[in-house]
């Protein structure tokens, strides 16, 4: 099975890695106390659309632990 089968039904991040410009293609997240959607990343700063920090917190409003997977 390629990829692309195999992740038809999810919703993945369509920002770019930075550095290197390749489709990100991570899994999305939103904030359950602002609605900011976005991936998260093992690194800061490493996705254009990146929502959520790599300690988890919300870039957009700061709160902790407050990713949802999004549907």
């Amino acid at each position: 099975m390629s990829y692309e089968e195999l992740t038809a039904g999810l919703n993945l991040c369509s920002g770019e890695r930075k550095g290197s410009r390749l489709p990100c293609r991570g899994s999305l997240y939103k904030c359950s106390a602002c609605g900011q959607v976005g991936c998260r990343q093992t690194q800061n700063d490493a996705c254009t659309t990146q929502g959520f920090s790599a300690a988890g917190r919300c870039l957009h409003c700061g709160a902790a632990n407050s990713a949802e997977v999004a549907s």
